[in-house]
């Protein structure tokens, strides 16, 4: 990424609408002190770089230090998401996939150090200089053993410190055992952060369910009731029948929205949100899905669940879908015409049941297309 294209993003980043109570991406440090700021403190397109708004902020808060944390910047653009799928993609192929999947933040400021202090993250992480010149002090776990790291003067510490520091284009690694804090070396510095989650599995699961639960609307209405009646009357020794199809309901509920979950993640090399959607697809255009980014394919009952980037989209499970899905991840260019001309109408398999009318299989491609499941364009290869 180039510090122009970093500036952009934040640009971007400082001009979204929340809906109430939604999460900011976006982070805004004075002195350390993470606070909501005023419009006039974000970036704008007025600033024209990244150094124009850092003039304007140390105009309007003289000697005071700032920083900006952009949390999973990707969302805001598409050719920066294809350049992180494509790398987190090459390192998981190497390393596995990470049970928490990926991030990948933006770091700028002028403060003199990481606001939060002396931490340690879940990440193993890649952080590359965009702009200034950067500098980074780990530690090993057994340093700071028995100590409250965050809120610890590390001044005693700098001795057993690894150093790195670097410039422009210069790209540091440090792995999720490590504390670390950054430090000023004077003026502003720009970075990217790219890292893969190494939490256990149940810890991810258990985030996972939590978030399920926060949003589920579950039938419960009378059930603690008619639990009370059965303890009362004596015939509390097995579980209320309300209850216990209440408890299935859940589970089942859990069971798949986990699944799906794990499925988004993997569809999208572990990035969280999904990139911005694509434009419409016509049926003249000439698509191919990436070998390295295929459409992950889940059987869930009578149907199948499609996961491109971060999304998902349930079909029926006919054997024409599958045969489709299994087309497009040979990696082969092929026309969008063809494809419906193919495996539109009656299904040939004996076992298989049911027919895909042309539209229906032309909205399957474009929602897929959405998604950025393929790239666009080029000649049909030869057969």
């Amino acid at each position: 990424m180039t510090a122009d294209e970093l500036f952009q993003v934040l640009v971007q980043a400082a001009g979204e609408e929340r809906a109430v109570g939604e999460k900011w991406h976006l982070r805004f440090f004075l002195d350390g002190e993470a606070i909501d700021p005023p419009r006039e403190l974000l970036p704008r397109v007025e600033d024209q770089s990244l150094e124009g708004h850092a003039a304007r902020v140390e105009e309007a808060c003289p000697g005071r230090g700032f920083g900006i944390i952009l949390n999973n910047y990707h969302r805001f653009d598409a050719r920066l998401w294809a350049r992180l799928r494509d790398f987190f993609g090459s390192w998981f192929s190497r390393t596995g996939f990470p049970p928490g999947g990926a991030t990948a933040d933006v770091f700028v400021g002028n403060y003199s150090r990481t606001p939060f202090g002396v931490h340690r993250d879940t990440l193993d992480v890649f952080t590359s200089v965009v702009a200034g010149r950067k500098r980074l002090l780990a530690w090993p776990a057994h340093v700071f053993e028995g100590v409250d790291a965050p809120t610890k003067d590390y001044s005693r510490y700098l001795e057993q410190a690894t150093v790195l520091e670097g410039e422009a284009g210069d790209l540091f690694y440090w792995p999720s055992s490590h504390w670390h804090i950054a430090e000023s070396t004077g003026g502003l510095t720009a970075t990217l952060a790219l890292g893969e989650f190494r939490d256990p599995v149940p810890d991810v699961l258990h985030a996972d369910m939590v978030r399920v639960l926060e949003r589920a609307r579950f039938p419960t209405e009378g059930l603690l009731d008619d639990a009370s009646h059965h303890v009362r009357s004596g015939a509390a020794q097995v579980m209320p029948d309300p209850l216990r199809e209440a408890v299935e309901v859940v589970s089942e509920s859990l069971r798949r929205s986990v699944v799906i979950q794990w499925a988004k993640r993997v569809s999208n090399h572990g990035l969280v949100p999904p990139p911005p959607r694509a434009d419409e697809l016509s049926l003249d255009e000439i698509i191919r899905c990436p070998p390295d980014h295929p459409i992950v394919v889940l059987g869930d009952g009578d149907l199948l669940i499609l996961g491109a980037s971060g999304r998902m989209l349930p079909v029926p499970d006919f054997p024409q879908i599958v045969a489709l899905v299994e087309e497009l991840n040979t990696g082969a260019r092929v026309r969008v015409e063809e494809l419906v001309q193919r495996y539109s109408g009656e299904s040939s398999d004996e076992d298989g049941a049911g027919s895909v009318d042309a539209e229906a299989l032309l909205d399957i491609l474009q929602t897929l297309h959405s998604f950025r499941a393929f790239e666009v364009g080029g000649g049909v290869e030869a057969s």
